[in-house]
């Protein structure tokens, strides 16, 4: 037993997790598409899979012996894949990873036809955001632009300020009907998806797109050990793979966590550190990052997001004309009103809470509901009123 966790067989002892949903830009291609496919039938049988496996993995589903350990590291990266320390060749898939691989086969008849907004409370004004991905059209795009929404400096977002709740419920009413269409849904395979809306690359003569992603990311670790966390971050900035710093175990040591080593282990574990490969480790002379699975749960809880952020998917209903449904995306700070008002949605799958066969109408209203249960707003229940005044 080492640090409050059965390090062989994994069992976590912990009773405290963190974790948040996100609408996640996700950039994905045909040839890493059927990796992560083959990655998902193999944990149908284990979750421990040696480097070779990977390796021939990745060549079967058309990377080259050198894309085949790139892609390893971004496996480690993204918190799909994790090792024991010092173990060189052995990984585990893990959690994160079936749950993504799954959400990626059954979100796929929504792609054309659903609308991630994340809701971000600003003080002085709402801010909406929301990706013009490829299976957006251009007519869609150029609709909410005649609406007021703006592309950022990057042009990868798009992005509506309100000034108040009454201005939400508007944008709501009129952008959920324009998007979310159920004559846009469809059977198909992702693959067929990315043929359709990607864009073709000759190296590898396959497609890549990018999508929007109902992501969540969790960690058992964060919340016991958020301050050692917090303090790697300020000092490298980044990962490495986002031109960060890399850091040693002397750094750990200096943090004065009374068991370094347990806390390395751990961390590797959870998927929030990870070891370099040894190519990396000639260019950066340490043997350890953070990954981005760490960086997103760390900015999130320091961004405060779960006193000011909600992250909602519209889409259409498959058989009731003009009915919606609402996905919701948790985050487990959420104060008591919030929880209580999202456990009113009963089915919860992945991180996100989902409501069913609702008018527009309702759907907004429900929206407005979650909006009331921040504390900036207090006890306050004016959502009723805006709603019905915009019926």
């Amino acid at each position: 037993m080492e640090n409050g966790m059965d390090v062989r067989n994994r069992g976590w002892i912990y009773s405290q997790e963190y974790s948040i949903a996100h609408n996640v830009l996700w950039n994905i291609n045909t040839t890493r598409y059927k990796y992560y496919q083959n990655i998902y039938e193999y944990a149908k049988a284990s979750r421990k899979i040696d480097r070779s496996e990977l390796i021939d993995m990745g060549k079967e589903a058309g990377f080259t012996h050198n894309m085949c350990l790139d892609e390893i590291i971004g496996c480690l990266y993204a918190n799909f894949l994790t090792k024991y320390l010092g173990e060189e060749d052995v990984y585990w898939i893990t959690g994160r990873a079936l749950s993504d691989f799954m959400i990626y086969k059954e979100d796929v008849k929504y792609k054309f036809c659903e609308l991630p907004i994340t809701i971000d409370f600003k003080g002085t004004y709402i801010r909406l955001l929301t990706q013009p991905v490829d299976s957006m059209s251009a007519e869609i795009v150029a609709q909410l632009q005649q609406r007021g929404w703006s592309r950022n400096k990057s042009r990868i977002t798009l992005i509506k300020k309100v000034k108040d709740l009454e201005g939400l419920a508007l944008e709501l009413r009129a952008a959920v009907p324009l998007v979310c269409k159920a004559d846009k849904m469809f059977d198909r395979s992702f693959l067929e998806v990315l043929e359709e809306c990607g864009r073709k690359r000759k190296y590898l003569q396959d497609y890549t797109g990018n999508f929007n992603h109902r992501g969540n990311y969790a960690s058992k670790t964060y919340l016991k050990y958020r301050l050692y966390y917090e303090t790697l971050l300020m000092k490298v900035g980044k990962p490495i793979d986002w031109g960060g710093q890399a850091f040693d175990f002397a750094e750990i040591e200096q943090l004065n966590i009374q068991e370094a080593s347990g806390f390395l282990e751990d961390s590797f574990q959870d998927g929030m550190i990870r070891e370099l490969s040894k190519k990396e480790k000639e260019k950066f002379h340490k043997p350890f990052t953070l990954t981005g699975h760490a960086y997103s749960i760390i900015t999130s809880y320091l961004n405060n997001y779960h006193n000011g952020r909600l992250s909602i998917i519209a889409r259409p209903e498959e058989k009731a004309k003009e009915r919606y449904r609402l996905v919701v995306g948790n985050n487990t700070l959420y104060n008591d009103r919030m929880v209580s008002c999202l456990k009113q949605m009963k089915n919860f799958d992945k991180g996100w809470f989902v409501l069913d066969e609702l008018e527009l109408h309702g759907l907004v209203n429900h929206v407005l509901q979650l909006c009331e249960c921040f504390d900036m707003f207090g006890d306050k229940t004016i959502f009723d009123d805006i709603n019905n005044k915009l019926r």
